[in-house]
């Protein structure tokens, strides 16, 4: 923490600061820290595991000078840098929110209408060539079902820790629903690849976590790692969607699109975006059993396997967006 203290105060100017862990999220690549310095003053600091996601810290400052509230730029530092590089990654220091996200805190009406227009500004934004060219573009990728595969075909019942053996016997009881997620996925994958959906910048993982609503009741989108140029039902599919037992009420999507206008997302990109987060979660939450977690993590991801392959709202949801197709 003393390292840290010394690297804000060179590099950012803050006096004194004093530096607390903060709630750590389901990913893992990233840490967050409070931050407040000798004035009082909050921000929230993010170190990130490896190279720059330059994307990610330019566009919220772009939009947030074209004039969009939702957009939370990082701090400058003293020598105008959005980023400072440490081993293995870098750092970023953010505005400190003084509210609560929406897993914490249902949105209310107004609330879901600011998600649809936060979210249908950065869909329609129009942004510079340099800019655009820094996001990766989605290309209905099926790496995490291939992963899954090979995760499913390998024995962990010789496995001596006890929480890979639950995850075995997990797994391979809902072995046939995680088949036919990944098989939906695959077939969604090859028939869209093939049409030539127009793209727009999404954020990509616009999940309750990433949604913050602050005491006067600004909303704000956070976390743009995940940023990328795709279709746009890469991100409403969220909506409705039901990830984490969250955002699956017919008022709340009625809401939602109030706010974001007309639209018609494509049901096939629908379908596969919601099966492939699935798999997805499943391939995530697997790893952190395996990859040694905390015993809390452990306990967490288990737990979340559990909910969602036993008929969670994101399987009943990702299987009514299939069957819609047929």
């Amino acid at each position: 923490m003393d390292d840290l203290a010394s690297l804000l105060s060179s590099a950012w100017g803050l006096p004194a600061p004093q530096i607390n862990p903060s709630s750590q999220g389901a990913d893992r690549n990233s840490r967050l820290f409070e931050v407040r310095d000798s004035s009082g003053a909050r921000r929230v600091l993010k170190w990130r595991r490896g190279p720059v996601n330059h994307a990610a810290l330019r566009l919220p400052l772009y939009m947030g000078d074209s004039g969009a509230q939702a957009f939370l730029a990082p701090v400058e530092t003293s020598a105008g840098e959005l980023h400072v590089p440490v081993s293995g990654g870098y750092l970023a220091l953010l505005p400190h929110i003084d509210g609560h996200d929406a897993f914490e805190r249902p949105l209310n009406a107004g609330a879901w209408r600011q998600l649809g227009q936060a979210l249908r500004t950065l869909h329609d934004a129009q942004l510079p060539g340099r800019l655009r060219r820094t996001l990766p573009q989605d290309g209905f990728d099926t790496q995490s079902l291939v992963l899954l595969r090979q995760l499913l075909d390998r024995p962990l019942t010789s496995l001596p820790d006890p929480a890979a053996r639950q995850l075995d016997k997990l797994l391979r009881v809902h072995k046939a629903t995680l088949s036919w997620l990944m098989d939906q996925s695959n077939s969604l994958a090859l028939q869209l690849r093939r049409r030539d959906l127009p793209v727009v910048p999404c954020h990509g993982d616009i999940h309750a976590g990433n949604v913050l609503v602050d005491s006067g009741n600004q909303l704000f989108l956070v976390d743009f790692d995940t940023l990328q140029l795709a279709a746009r039902a890469r991100d409403l599919m969220f909506v409705g969607a039901g990830v984490a037992g969250h955002w699956q009420g017919e008022q709340e999507c009625a809401w939602f699109y109030e706010g974001y206008g007309p639209a018609q997302p494509d049901p096939e990109a629908i379908a596969f975006y919601r099966c492939e987060r699935i798999v997805a979660d499943v391939l995530d939450y697997s790893r952190q059993i395996l990859n040694g977690g905390t015993v809390q993590e452990r306990e967490f991801a288990l737990a979340e396997l559990q909910r969602q392959l036993a008929q969670g709202p994101e399987l009943l949801v990702a299987r009514a967006s299939v069957e819609a197709l047929a």
